[in-house]
């Protein structure tokens, strides 16, 4: 006879809604699998000063039958029996010159309507510069009017002082200053385009942005950001839909000991999480799953556990 040391494969198959199994799947590597079957003793005991506390019965009273699965394999179809929900195939399309404007709230994140953002032709852009036409001459402007001048030099300047500018362009400061240009005045806005990692810093998974503390933009500025994002695919799990989950449960296993094949199929049964899920640990997170096997219809055992022969 020899002990029993084994390795395995680990399948799960779903109940839909209806009753209707679904496919197996694969859980991935698997710490462990256990059944537990547990019991209860109610003892009568003597009284009798000569054989005093010595059990006289012993009855078992049969306790659930516990069902322990642990595996260290991020697997949506797991995640979404831990979390009690449903997993689908995710898919964004990529897309290119997208813009969006938002206002400055330095130190704090915007997310964008997008993720996945590509880091190339990625620009955050003052709205009022975005905006702001060539200064030309001899023409009447508003209060509030923003221009940058003809060279461009990269930042742009708003009218403080109505009336027409001059015949040729002044000399654009570029300190934040006023300038007289004919008889309306213009102050330096500040850079049309800001410097990342400066005026701000981008998080390119999640899609968002934020403008820098100390950096060009202030409280409340119109910010304009334009930039191309990449495809994203793959899997979300929506959790906290379902109540309860039942399952089929197989193990494809060998007891390493003597190399004879082991099958365990568990026909019906619940699964329900047995931990918290660590997605941030200093070791890898194991994701641990219990269950109550019970008898389904047409069964004639809740489980069945096949030692057999070496093939």
């Amino acid at each position: 006879m020899d002990g029993l040391l084994a390795s395995g494969q680990l399948f799960i198959s779903r109940f839909n809604p209806d009753g209707t199994p679904q496919d197996w799947g694969d859980v991935g590597n698997t710490k462990s699998f256990s059944l537990h079957e547990q019991a209860d003793a109610k003892v009568r005991l003597s009284n009798n000063p000569d054989t005093f506390a010595t059990p006289l019965n012993s009855v078992p009273i049969p306790k659930p039958l516990e069902l322990a699965i642990k595996t260290d394999e991020l697997n949506p179809a797991t995640l979404a029996i831990i979390f009690r929900g449903e997993t689908a195939p995710l898919s964004e399309g990529a897309g290119t010159a997208t813009v969006e404007t938002f206002a400055a709230t330095p130190g704090k994140y915007r997310k964008l309507g997008n993720r996945n953002i590509q880091t190339a032709n990625f620009s955050l852009k003052k709205t009022a510069g975005a905006s702001a036409t060539a200064w030309a001459a001899t023409t009447a402007v508003t209060l509030g009017t923003c221009v940058h001048p003809v060279t461009a030099n990269g930042h742009y300047y708003k009218c403080t002082v109505a009336g027409t500018t001059g015949a040729s362009a002044p000399t654009w400061p570029t300190d934040g200053s006023t300038v007289t240009d004919g008889t309306a005045t213009w102050i330096d806005a500040g850079v049309i385009t800001l410097t990342p990692t400066i005026d701000y810093v981008v998080e390119y998974q999640s899609g968002m942005v934020m403008p820098t503390i100390g950096g060009a933009a202030t409280l409340g500025d119109n910010l304009t950001v334009t930039y191309d994002h990449h495809a994203v695919s793959g899997n979300r799990v929506s959790g906290g839909l379902k109540r309860s989950i039942y399952c089929r449960v197989r193990l494809r296993g060998v007891n390493l000991a003597n190399q004879e094949p082991i099958e365990v199929y568990i026909p019906y049964t619940s699964l329900y999480p047995n931990g918290a899920v660590e997605f941030m640990s200093e070791n890898y997170a194991t994701f641990d799953l219990k269950g109550s096997p019970t008898l389904a219809t047409g069964e004639s055992a809740p489980y069945y556990v096949d030692i057999l022969n070496p093939f």
